[in-house]
């Protein structure tokens, strides 16, 4: 195999016209190129050529040492070269860049144009390259593809249009960038391909991503002026290392449609069909927002092969809206874990052999699900399940966590990313959950398979349900590159009814969930959870929030008949917001406040305040007298960090709706919480055994699926 050195000479230039030009006496070298991805290149190859017009020198530098380490003269503008001569010279762990010095005449390195193949009839699609949808402004392309082509829609394909003006798309993007290492390990799938028809004259680029670095590693020019051409480009896989993506610079106006990556499957696939699971309470615009998914992946997958299912547990929705692709199934409000238990019981019922769970305040891609799809189907992995990332619905460019595991806590991965950044698809492919632990499924985007004996999640209403779902039924569960869907931002929607459901699920999980802890570590472990929590909000001022910690406790500390009792929690739920509002910050009309100061100015404190801290909890524990009594301002978009609370009795929250709320100190509400808090660490440490004993027949009794379907049978009978 000869590897064309062709492909490692390029740079981004609207004026390129398929070669690279080097005037007499100038000098072009390339990207840095990683030493351990040169050695897989030249251990795969007897020779490496690189042609080009004139006389020129040939040098591999070792960017490390700033030195070459050889140099070669052309011959007949042709250089030939020697593996060997340069195989021990090459360290893995350093950067080299090759280096044309021209040395009389003008060069010109010519562009390969006989990398591509004829299309394979074996060839089947992974998937397509992603294009913005209805959801999405134009403002957030670059998530898609950068550069200033223009993409519009001709019979359901999407087609880009490039000309000399927006002559390039780089599709090295968070949603269409390709990991090709977890295609191979969970699927097989050996021989990769980028599949594209095109009319026009056009340069392909491949880039490997780094977490140093990206770097183009194939180009490759493509001609076909007066008809559409179909393209296959096979990927080399010495070149392959773990993220590949693609950038088009139109040579002239061209025009190129239907992109996607291909592969070879090792074996035939038997017809797979998905359920999509939707659970909906008085959410008027779901419908509409799902039957235009139906449709725009109608485009992408056979419309026989999905079907979505919309539990509406508010029953508000108008039956007579129902489509080929969607159904609406009027449940009762057993909150987010009764209507996805509802739908995959639908799902079953009509042999559905995928399904996928999302959030009804959640909006994905329909290229997300193909993709999630497609390696679930070809997957040779038993079990094998996609969690989506989650991405900010208010800042659409940050990714908010990709992965999390459950381990005394939630622990979320990769938080907090720029999605515009190569270097985010290169961390989420990193494995970053300590060894022994794993990662569940998260309902706002989560695919799986359906078994026979697949166990049904425990009746959490919400919160908590994905992680005992993933565990108990020992999903494999992976994350893969532009799977995503974006929502709220869990810490800017909290509320005393989600701090209660939140609590509430982490103290059962630690009651019916196989920890590797022992008993008093497990007890340890719930008190602090909700100790953490209580302190937190203390330390706010947030006295409803601290409140709901504790009531959510009683609530488990009750037993499992009172949890049986309440599964239709609504009710409940409306007690508890009640007990809470009496706590509530007070709300004031912005013409009332006198004179607000920066919330982030700093106050001078004396020298021993690491002991105030210490022995104050933080300054909640201070009497309101030694503290200042101005009025802070603090905007809602922003997290209200406790450290900037000490010596300050009061701040005003902006919520950026008109209104403002005042949260005041209170050393008898502080010292009255705390006292609650010690209440339940005595009672919890006597009933522990109890408690686990108790649940354990609850939890197993709802792991099936007959138990939730005379639930629910009972209640429409009703």
């Amino acid at each position: 195999m000869i590897t064309n050195l062709n492909s490692f000479f390029y740079y981004d230039d609207s004026n390129i016209c398929g070669f690279i030009k080097i005037k007499e006496l100038s000098v072009r070298r390339t990207n840095k190129i990683p030493g351990y991805y040169l050695l897989e290149i030249l251990k795969h190859t007897d020779l490496c050529v690189l042609k080009c017009s004139g006389d020129y020198l040939f040098t591999i530098i070792d960017d490390s040492k700033s030195e070459a380490l050889l140099t070669i003269k052309s011959y007949n503008g042709i250089i030939k070269l020697q593996k060997n001569e340069i195989l021990e010279l090459i360290a893995n762990n350093n950067n080299y860049y090759f280096e044309i010095f021209a040395k009389y005449n003008e060069i010109q390195i010519l562009i390969d144009n006989h990398r591509f193949t004829e299309y394979c009839k074996d060839l089947i699609t992974l998937f397509h390259f992603a294009v913005p949808t209805r959801n999405f402004s134009l403002f957030v392309s670059d998530l898609f593809f950068k550069g200033k082509g223009h993409f519009f829609k001709e019979e359901n394909i999407n087609v880009l249009y490039l000309n000399n003006d927006n002559n390039i798309a780089d599709f090295n993007t968070y949603m269409n960038s390709f990991s090709i290492k977890k295609w191979k390990n969970l699927t097989g799938i050996t021989d990769y391909y980028l599949n594209f028809k095109i009319k026009g004259d056009v340069i392909i680029r491949l880039k490997n991503n780094e977490p140093s670095d990206n770097f183009c590693f194939s180009v490759t020019r493509v001609k076909s002026i007066r008809d559409f051409r179909n393209v296959c480009i096979k990927l080399d896989s010495s070149e392959i290392n773990d993220i590949v993506g693609v950038q088009f610079d139109a040579v002239g106006p061209t025009e190129i449609s239907d992109i996607k990556w291909m592969g070879v499957p090792q074996r035939q696939i038997a017809n797979c069909k998905l359920a999509i699971c939707v659970t909906v309470f008085n959410e008027p615009d779901s419908l509409l927002n799902l039957e235009k998914l139906a449709q725009e992946l109608s485009n992408i997958i056979d419309k026989n092969d999905f079907h979505i299912y919309i539990v509406d547990n508010s029953k508000t929705l108008y039956q007579n809206r129902i489509t080929q692709q969607v159904s609406i199934i009027k449940n009762e409000n057993y909150g987010g874990t009764g209507g996805f238990s509802r739908g995959l019981i639908e799902a079953i019922r009509d042999k559905y052999d995928l399904c996928l769970f999302m959030d009804d305040d959640a909006f994905t891609s329909p290229y997300s699900i193909e993709k999630a799809f497609n390696i679930i189907k070809y997957s040779i992995i038993d079990n094998l399940s996609i969690s989506g990332a989650m991405l900010d619905k208010n800042n659409m460019f940050n990714q908010l966590e990709s992965g999390a595991y459950f381990y005394s806590g939630c622990h979320p991965l990769h938080c907090n990313l720029d999605a515009r950044d190569p270097k985010t698809f290169v961390d989420n492919d990193r494995e970053l959950i300590p060894k022994g632990r794993k990662i569940y499924g998260s309902w706002w985007f989560f695919m799986f398979k359906i078994s026979e004996n697949i166990k049904m999640p425990f009746p959490f209403f919400v919160r908590g349900d994905d992680i005992d779902f993933s565990y108990k039924n020992n999903f494999t569960i992976y994350t893969l590159t532009g799977v995503c869907s974006w929502q709220e931002n869990f810490i800017k929607k909290e509320t005393p009814i989600s701090v209660f459901l939140f609590i509430r699920s982490h103290i059962l999980h630690h009651l019916t969930l196989n920890i590797d802890k022992t008993e008093s570590e497990i007890i340890s472990s719930i008190l602090s959870v909700i100790k953490t929590h209580i302190i937190r909000y203390l330390r706010q001022y947030r006295y409803d929030l601290a409140l709901s910690v504790i009531l959510a406790a009683n609530f488990v500390l009750a037993g499992s008949k009172h949890w049986q009792e309440n599964l239709l929690l609504a009710n409940y739920l409306k007690e508890v917001k009640e007990l809470c509002t009496k706590y509530e910050g007070e709300v004031i009309e912005k013409s009332k406040i006198k004179r607000t100061f920066n919330f982030y100015k700093s106050l001078r404190i004396w020298p021993i305040t690491h002991l105030v801290k210490k022995y104050s909890i933080y300054g909640i524990l201070l009497p309101s007298f030694i503290m200042s009594h101005k009025n802070w301002e603090l905007s809602s978009d922003n997290f209200v960090d406790p450290k900037f609370i000490f010596l300050k009795d009061r701040y005003i929250l902006d919520l950026h709706n008109g209104s403002y709320k005042m949260y005041r100190h209170s050393l008898k509400t502080t010292i009255s919480f705390l006292l609650m808090y010690k209440m339940l660490c005595h009672k919890l440490s006597r009933s522990y055994t109890k408690l686990v004993d108790d649940y354990k027949q609850l939890y197993d009794e709802f792991c099936d699926k007959n138990t939730w379907k005379k639930l629910m049978e009972n209640n429409e009978n009703d």
